[in-house]
């Protein structure tokens, strides 16, 4: 028998853009030991909540921004163990974006806790959550 736990997550991020720069958020609390680690705004789907929408209301709450959805980059997966064991497999629908309006501003008391414009210069040295690794690589 399994001890460890097996974890189903859908979840949805935006690529936004300004010039040369990229909008990152700081993991706070995301499980797993990824504290510290920067990745692209976005999270979970609540139950019978449409991809979008879940962008759009985790862009607001995590960067203070307001979005457009502009289109869908790819839909693709990332399996694997966390630090605490668990067997995690996170389906994600990636989107690029564009800013409305709104100021910079990190989330009280959520998942993460930090967020910034990176130059894209700089994004290489930039401590990233492995699974965003690759989808940078893919679409900057």
């Amino acid at each position: 028998m399994d001890e460890h736990p097996r974890v189903q997550r859908i979840s949805t991020y935006g690529i936004a853009r300004d010039g040369e720069s990229l909008l990152m958020v700081r993991i706070a609390n995301f499980g797993g030991g990824d504290i510290g680690k920067w990745m692209l705004p976005g999270g979970g789907l609540d139950h019978g909540e449409n991809p979008e929408q879940a962008l759009v209301r985790e862009f607001g709450e995590e960067t203070g921004y307001r979005v457009t959805v502009d289109r869908l980059l790819e839909v693709a997966s990332d399996h694997r163990t966390l630090d605490n064991g668990t067997d995690f497999h996170g389906v994600y629908v990636l989107y690029a974006v564009t800013v409305l309006s709104g100021q910079p501003e990190a989330e009280v008391a959520g998942s993460t806790d930090g967020v910034a414009w990176v130059e894209f210069a700089d994004l290489r040295d930039l401590p990233i959550l492995g699974a965003f690794r690759g989808i940078l690589d893919r679409w900057l």
